[in-house]
């Protein structure tokens, strides 16, 4: 693992970019199949409630606690080593967790994108991808334009298309790249099969999440997690919802000292 860390360090300063191969094992990879399966049944009826079905056809978003194996997965100390790697050691919590299920040609991630709003000189958000089924040349995988972490501006389709490279990797495997890269979903070759991915993103402590993580773990029981799953979920880096929460620190302090180290 020493020798991964060393690896990833050396790829996020030079590419912004690092794929650690099979990472997960096969049981893990099986489960979360399992676990896209059930999270999709329940975020399919609210789609489809609030008529978002049409755009969000596969997709399935804020799943770490519709399925033990998010939880597993996260707790996997290799995959935290190689998070904690890209921050430099400082703290980080959970921005969100979803999946995609890509059986089709295109979507809204085809277009060349980056997963921040504001670009910043400091690495603040981690992207990784859990690859459940194999990133190959024909089912569309994800295009980086590598080292654009450190390019402000947005690279002309042209410019894109002629530098940017195409991660194949095979399942298990976990994808991890700078927030600010420039990257695009790969064209597909072969329409119709499976291509499920999860893309649990990380970032700074004081950086808001795309979900209340930590109400979400309250209400599912703290005494049932880790304490990196608690860290993870803002947990550590909360706000207080009352004036008892804000006065009274000796039952809990919401946000904690270090959190910003």
């Amino acid at each position: 693992m020493e020798k991964i860390i060393e690896n990833a360090k050396a790829a996020f300063d030079k590419d912004g970019v690092f794929v650690a191969e099979k990472l997960l094992s096969n049981e893990q990879v099986s489960k979360l199949r399992e676990g896209f399966l059930a999270s999709r049944e329940y975020c399919a009826k609210l789609q489809k409630k609030y008529e978002l079905d049409a755009q969000q056809t596969d997709t399935v978003h804020h799943v770490l606690f519709m399925h033990e194996i998010f939880q597993e997965v996260l707790d996997n100390p290799d995959y935290m080593a190689i998070v904690e790697t890209f921050f430099g050691g400082s703290k980080f919590v959970l921005n969100s967790i979803g999946g995609q299920n890509n059986r089709g040609d295109a979507n809204y991630a085809s277009n060349i994108h980056r997963d921040v709003r504001f670009y910043t000189q400091d690495r603040l958000m981690l992207n990784t991808i859990l690859i459940i089924d194999d990133f190959t040349d024909t089912n569309g995988p994800t295009e980086f334009l590598l080292g654009s972490d450190k390019v402000k501006d947005k690279p002309s389709e042209e410019s894109f298309s002629e530098k940017a490279v195409s991660l194949t990797c095979p399942a298990g495997s976990i994808i991890f790249f700078d927030s600010r890269i420039w990257h695009r979903a790969g064209k597909r070759k072969i329409i119709g099969d499976d291509r499920i991915i999860f893309t649990p993103i990380f970032a700074r402590s004081f950086i808001k999440p795309g979900f209340d993580y930590s109400k979400a773990l309250q209400a599912y029981g703290l005494e049932k997690v880790s304490d990196n799953i608690k860290q993870l979920c803002s947990y550590y880096s909360d706000i207080p919802a009352s004036h008892d929460e804000w006065y009274n620190l000796k039952e809990r302090r919401c946000y904690l000292a270090g959190q910003d180290d």
